[in-house]
């Protein structure tokens, strides 16, 4: 009986412990995906521009940037003169003063300087017009580029959301906030 009893309660332990340590385990793989929504993450990029021959070609050696506000609202307080066409939106006027610099100077240098503090990161396109941006703290940003390709211009502005991990997004004309 003694040792019926013994083997009982030696059962009985065996699956008290076996319980802690499975639900110990639970408990670290809770807290380990706790600890992956802030976490950082990288950003891949392929740009392209699809030309009306259906020819696709490279966003080739273009910098990008991760913006910490939309390009739209950083423009809005960036007290820019009317000096291309009064009809147009920041965006199209900013990306008028990148395409002609020489003409629009006061625009571009007022643009620049006031996207300069909401640069969270850079990085440049290869030759087949792919980029990656180094880690950054997850959370939502804007994407901004340009590029001038022959007598066209197209300009990105595109909210983006990293989460941990690598991240991926495909620029082409249909996701540019302008294109002429």
């Amino acid at each position: 009986m003694k040792i019926k009893n013994f083997l009982i309660v030696s059962f009985v332990l065996f699956i008290s412990l076996s319980l802690t340590v499975e639900v110990n385990a639970q408990k670290k793989r809770v807290s380990t995906t706790k600890k992956t929504v802030g976490a950082r993450g990288t950003l891949s990029v392929e740009a392209g521009l699809i030309f009306k021959s259906g020819d696709v070609k490279p966003v080739a050696r273009v910098e990008f940037h991760l913006l910490d506000a939309d390009l739209k609202d950083i423009l809005s307080g960036a007290n820019l003169k009317p000096e291309i066409r009064t009809n147009l939106d920041l965006i199209t006027t900013f990306a008028f003063a990148l395409s002609y610099q020489d003409l629009y100077q006061d625009t571009f240098q007022k643009s620049i300087t006031a996207i300069k503090p909401h640069v969270v990161s850079s990085t440049t396109t290869d030759f087949q017009g792919k980029a990656r941006f180094p880690a950054v703290k997850g959370g939502n940003y804007y994407l901004y580029g340009f590029t001038k390709a022959g007598n066209s211009s197209v300009l990105w502005n595109l909210n983006v959301s990293i989460k941990g991990g690598q991240n991926s997004i495909t620029l082409d004309n249909n996701n540019a906030a302008v294109a002429f």
